[in-house]
């Protein structure tokens, strides 16, 4: 993907074999699966997130199709956490992301999911 963002830089285009081999990659990628799905109320979601040194992410899944993602550049005191606050930072972030779908209506895979969403709803 590099290669195509270089262009933007430039101002004019110009079609190498790299921006070739990019344009094709993302072609493909979002032309075959997996690819967001619909959500099914009546299933069950989970949410798969994790933390890195300078962000954080989350996917919302359901039958192991991705639903949707979320991620988050760390900023300021945020890099300086420990990784288990980082961890649970990502999981409040994300049950505050996808709120509007899954308030308490829906069924998680934990009950300590259950109760951090209780502590997170805002309503």
């Amino acid at each position: 993907m590099g290669p195509l963002t270089g262009i933007y830089k430039e101002r004019s285009f110009e079609g190498t074999k790299a921006t070739k081999k990019a344009f094709e990659t993302i072609k493909d990628r979002l032309c075959s699966a997996p690819i967001l799905a619909l959500p099914n109320f009546d299933l069950l979601f989970e949410v798969d997130c994790g933390a890195s040194g300078v962000g954080i992410g989350a996917i919302l899944t359901q039958a192991k199709c991705p639903i949707s993602l979320s991620s988050e550049k760390l900023n300021g005191s945020r890099h300086n956490c420990a990784t288990y606050n980082k961890e649970f930072y990502t999981i409040i972030r994300a049950l505050e992301h996808w709120t509007h779908s899954l308030k308490l209506r829906v069924p998680f895979k934990s009950q300590g999911i259950i109760l951090i969403a209780a502590m997170v709803d805002t309503s």
